[in-house]
């Protein structure tokens, strides 16, 4: 997988967040309740139509777009800070990683299956 512009991920998690926050109060003033696929849903579009506006500004600034590797795995960050456990979620679809241990705001251990264990930073312990 790509590896993920943050800053640019956060850029568009706050955008999208307002926006999708926006659509649901119009929503529910008509009286409409969206789901939770309902807002999965929209967050996407959203995301896509941002990421259309990024890629052009960055042509007409003479740059090259994301490629579409690098699309999807900003659109799989920002889903995940949206609606699922952000920075965290990626170690929790891990089959290899049994526990998760968090000390703090930097210190987490990863304990893997087959007893292999290893710090946030690849160190093994």
């Amino acid at each position: 997988m790509a590896a993920t512009d943050q800053a640019l991920a956060d850029q568009l998690h706050a955008r999208v967040a307002s926006r999708l926050a926006e659509w649901r109060e119009g929503a529910e003033r008509r009286g409409r309740l969206p789901t939770r696929e309902d807002e999965q849903q929209h967050a996407g579009y959203l995301i896509e139509q941002l990421l259309a506006e990024h890629a052009r500004r960055r042509i007409e600034r003479g740059e090259l777009p994301l490629d579409q590797e690098e699309e999807r795995a900003l659109t799989a960050t920002v889903q995940a800070e949206l609606f699922r456990l952000g920075r965290l979620q990626p170690l929790l679809d891990d089959p290899e990683i049994e526990n998760i241990d968090i000390n703090g705001c930097d210190q987490v251990w990863l304990h893997y299956r087959r007893d292999r264990q290893a710090g946030a930073g690849g160190r093994q312990h």
